[in-house]
């Protein structure tokens, strides 16, 4: 997927820092539970992978409904 130069400047200023934010977060989580929890390596790995999957699809999905709502507004503030 490539993104314009719009998409990627909102993307910079907004979602790269929450992505941070939850990866960091993401790493605490995964130590905690394969403290608490115990698995194999394998099942280490998979769990990471999941995490890293459910972080990136929320943030992708809070970003695409951060742009629509930008674009709605614009489209509001030009119809007025």
């Amino acid at each position: 997927m490539v993104m314009t130069d719009q998409y990627a400047y909102l993307f910079s200023g907004y979602a790269h820092d929450v992505q941070l934010h939850l990866r960091d977060f993401q790493k605490e989580t995964h130590q905690e539970l394969v403290q608490i929890i115990p698995m194999s390596d394998e099942h280490k790995i998979d769990l990471i992978d999941k995490l890293d999957l459910f972080r990136s699809r929320c943030c992708l999905e809070s970003f695409a409904l951060g742009v629509e709502a930008g674009m709605r507004l614009i489209q509001e503030i030009r119809v007025s």
